[in-house]
């Protein structure tokens, strides 16, 4: 059996294709800028050499009937709990481009099997029903309001809606299928300390303790001045309080405990580990599941970038999207039905 072909369509910076780099990864159509710096996907070519990745839909030319896996994360934050919580209502999917172009892309480029990763209220704007008539040539195994904690991700409040196509004319497609309906952990979940614990330099960097943020309802305070008042708070605690406000914890501001799982990471500056520091790229790394081996652009793998502009992207690579282990739990699932071939990745897990 072959190495099979793997595309990325709005896949973001990569991290449901690093459990499939021992296949042949044709590329990633990404359009959110979100993952470029200058128009350059920096971050991408680190850990995919050799990849390209396109971003508008020209990309669907140079991959013409080669396609045999999609792998895709469409945006999904207009209607996440945080989103909800500052405007207060959850907005539609229609017309988001990266839902469209995985969409389009998937029935216009016909791969033997796709995963689609998003938010569980993706089926508030498209039913089970309507993603079986969109996708009328693919069996779905649909895996709705599923804890990240299920697939051995340390988070587990991070629920995700995991949508996994198989072609109904491929041969074998009731066995791959079948395989599909069962979940199962493919990592250890670990506690917050030892998550972070011993982090590679690579990726492991924050803004100066003197810059200020917004912390909540416009309030601005250094991250010093942020550390010292995580401190001064009983160590038991999770959120910040905001009695004065119309809120009763701040949106989105949360700092995790040694001993507990962490709470779901975001791309936010306002995500604070438990020494009270905000958390690195690196350190969102780990507790996304992504091997040390995954590569992320720094100040000292790219020194001629604005290490805010790097930070802010790190955030962004490492935490907005799924865990690893949802890449690892696809990528195993093919290798026991046999549609893939093991290979080797060379992961280095913390």
């Amino acid at each position: 059996m072959k190495k099979r072909t793997i595309l990325g369509l709005s896949a973001g910076s990569g991290i449901l294709l690093y459990p499939f780099r021992d296949q042949t990864i044709l590329g990633n159509i990404e359009t959110r800028s979100d993952y470029y710096i200058g128009g350059v996907p920096v971050q991408y070519g680190l850990n995919f050499p050799g990849s390209v990745m396109w971003n508008d839909k020209k990309g669907y030319l140079a991959v013409s009937n080669r396609v045999e896996v999609v792998l895709a994360q469409p945006k999904c934050g207009n209607s996440s709990v945080l989103a909800y919580s500052r405007g207060k209502r959850m907005s539609s999917h229609k017309g988001e481009s990266s839902l469209d172009l995985v969409m389009q892309g998937i029935n216009a480029l016909g791969p033997k099997v796709f995963l689609i990763e998003n938010l569980p209220a993706l089926l508030n704007t498209y039913s089970e029903r309507d993603l079986k008539e969109w996708f009328g040539q693919y069996y779905l195994v649909i895996h709705n309001d599923v804890s990240m904690f299920n697939f051995g991700n340390s988070q587990k409040t991070r629920k995700r809606l995991i949508i996994v196509g198989i072609l109904k004319n491929l041969k074998y497609a009731s066995k791959y299928r079948r395989y599909f309906q069962d979940i199962y952990k493919v990592a250890t979940p670990k506690h917050t300390t030892e998550l972070i614990s011993e982090v590679p330099e690579n990726g492991h960097f924050r803004p100066p303790l003197d810059e200020q943020i917004a912390i909540y309802g416009g309030k601005q305070m250094t991250y010093a001045e942020i550390q010292n008042m995580w401190e001064s708070l009983p160590p038991q605690t999770k959120r910040l309080a905001t009695p004065k406000e119309n809120f009763n914890t701040a949106p989105g501001v949360y700092k995790d405990l040694p001993n507990d799982y962490p709470a779901t990471v975001r791309k936010s500056n306002r995500c604070f580990n438990p020494e009270g520091l905000t958390y690195s790229p690196r350190e969102r790394a780990r507790i996304m599941g992504l091997p040390d081996s995954f590569i992320i652009a720094d100040p000292l793998t790219h020194p001629n970038h604005s290490p805010k502009t790097l930070f802010n992207k790190g955030c962004v690579s490492t935490a907005q999207g799924p865990p690893y282990e949802v890449g690892a739990w696809f990528r195993d699932v093919l290798i026991k039905a046999k549609f893939l071939l093991p290979g080797n990745t060379q992961d280095t897990r913390n």
